[in-house]
């Protein structure tokens, strides 16, 4: 199965204040997240769905949440990640 993860380009990063720091620690887990997401295509344990069209899913850890579309275009699996925070 082809699966691609991308960030959307209307993707809202609600992390609080923009340090340096905050940046750097948002990039490398959202890295994580990507290739996270992908390893399971795009249904990673713990997510839920709700609902819409095309499908959105939340997954959130202890201190991060992230929220996705899936939809299959053109025989490959696509995760848009739409909304990054801090939980």
């Amino acid at each position: 199965m082809r699966f691609r993860v991308q960030i959307h380009p209307s993707c809202v990063f609600a992390i609080g204040e923009r340090t340096p720091e905050v940046r750097s620690l948002v990039k490398q887990y959202v890295k994580a997240f990507t290739e996270h997401l992908a390893a399971h295509a795009g249904r990673p344990p713990g997510s839920t769905q709700q609902g819409g069209q095309p499908p959105v899913f939340e997954w959130r850890d202890a201190n991060w949440r992230f929220s996705y579309t899936l939809e299959r275009v053109r025989g490959r699996y696509v995760a848009s990640i739409m909304r990054v925070e801090r939980a």
